[in-house]
């Protein structure tokens, strides 16, 4: 008897969508998932002020945003699709547990050190754009020179490696500390912040030029 080739992905695993409305995808959305990672975007906020042509920043900030989010949609229905939502909502990396059951023509398989590598890349790209925000807002802080700052900034995050016993815990302070109370601070409220302060600055500074000019 054959045996007909096994599916590994079912799209009606997504339904049914919206079951219960809109209320709970925004209460999961806000601030979980407009902190991570959509809200990380503010870390580009020390290197906008360093570029050449600014006219550009916009464009090609909101475009790289749009990609990045239909990237990590495509992800999620990928893995919800192969896994079933009770295995994704339980699963530290999803995506490392859908690639291991790929299997074309019994060769292309066993592609999670691919993965792997690729997480640890993204992961090295990532801190290293975190650093170097670091060590540039607080050059413009503390008037301190960013190669002594760049020391400074590099110990303190290799002393810090060690305040969590394990990983569990690592992801605990992370998902449930940090998304829902520090970092709406630095990627919402500070900048909203700024961002008041120089409206009114550029305001007044209209309003001081136009009573300059002769009537």
């Amino acid at each position: 008897m054959d045996i007909p080739p096994r599916t590994i992905s079912r799209m009606d695993r997504l339904l049914p969508v919206m079951e219960h409305g809109l209320l709970p995808i925004l209460e999961q959305a806000i601030p979980e998932v407009n902190s991570f990672p959509f809200g990380q975007i503010v870390v580009f906020l020390m290197f906008w002020s360093h570029l050449n042509e600014k006219r550009k920043m916009v464009r090609v900030s909101v475009y790289s945003y749009l990609f990045v989010g239909v990237l990590l949609l495509l992800f999620n229905v990928l893995n919800l699709a192969i896994l079933d939502p009770s295995i994704t909502s339980i699963t530290t990396f999803p995506l490392l547990r859908s690639v291991r059951l790929i299997q074309i023509a019994n060769f292309l398989e066993r592609l999670d050190p691919v993965i792997i590598l690729l997480i640890y890349i993204g992961i090295f790209v990532k801190m290293t754009a975190f650093y170097l925000g670091a060590v540039l807002g607080l050059a413009n802080l503390v008037r301190i020179s960013r190669l002594k700052l760049t020391v400074v900034v590099g110990a303190a995050i290799y002393g810090m490696n060690f305040l969590a016993p394990n990983f569990i815990y690592h992801v605990w302070i992370g998902f449930a500390q940090n998304l829902k109370y520090h970092f709406p601070i630095f990627q919402i409220c500070i900048p909203a912040l700024l961002a008041a302060i120089i409206f009114c600055k550029s305001w007044n500074h209209k309003k001081k030029k136009r009573a300059k000019q002769p009537s």
